[in-house]
Formats: structure tokens, C-alpha cells, sequence
């Protein structure tokens, strides 16, 4: 579960991701756009690895916000497809 209290969008999660290219700034208003539920296509570029939650130095857990959005995304289009 993503503990929004704890996330200061410092960027750092994203930064040191290595298959993204984020820096500490892009990668903290990346986050704090997916916690807003504005919509991020980077999330597609995600490889599942889960070094985010530990790369977080605040306990946060981005990554449970990105599978998160990642499963509404694809349950919606595969809904689309469907029709």
C-alpha cells in the first residue's frame, strides 16, 4: 500500500531507477502526479521490479502506487477491447 503521509516527493525512487530516466526533480513531480491520479504513461515503461519501495528512504512504497495504477489502466483497456 502507498502511505502517501510519508512521501515527500523528493524524486529519489525514480532517480535511481535504473531501466527509467528520471532525475530527483522529474522523478518527484512524476510521483506526486500518479498519487494525484493525473495520467502517466511512463508507467508503461516499468518493469515490475519493485527497487523503487526499497530505494525510498521514507518506507512510502511508490511501487504499490504504480502496480496500483498499472492494474486500473490495463483492467480499463482491456474493457475497451472487449466492446
Amino acid at each position: 500500500m502507498f502511505h502517501a503521509e510519508r512521501c515527500d516527493y523528493c524524486g529519489q525512487c525514480l532517480d535511481y531507477c535504473y531501466y527509467m530516466n528520471f532525475g530527483h526533480e522529474s522523478g518527484g513531480k512524476a510521483i506526486y502526479q500518479l498519487a494525484a491520479g493525473e495520467e502517466a504513461e511512463w508507467i508503461n515503461n516499468c518493469v515490475i521490479c519493485t527497487a523503487c519501495n526499497e530505494y525510498c528512504s521514507k518506507g512510502a512504497r511508490p511501487f504499490d502506487l504504480i502496480i496500483k495504477r498499472l492494474e486500473a489502466k490495463r483492467i480499463w483497456w482491456n474493457e475497451q477491447r472487449a466492446m
